[in-house]
């Protein structure tokens, strides 16, 4: 998935993994999943939306919500 990105990123241990400006692609293999802690928009999303846990938020490709998320 490509992901805009403005500000600290940290992975499961809380370690700072980016912190630019730019884009970020991540794709998440079969058996993983993306939970979300905010709504977000991406640029491309490539992988199962059945793997993404929304938690009440949305995810959107260029603007037009994904279906199919947890």
């Amino acid at each position: 998935m490509r992901v805009g990105i403005s500000g600290k990123i940290t992975d499961a241990s809380g370690e700072t993994v980016f912190t630019e400006v730019d884009t970020v692609d991540v794709t998440p293999d079969a058996a993983g999943t993306l939970p979300l802690t905010c709504d977000s928009c991406v640029t491309g999303f490539s992988g199962n939306t059945a793997n993404v846990i929304s938690g009440g938020y949305t995810l959107s490709e260029n603007s037009v919500a994904l279906t199919g998320t947890k």
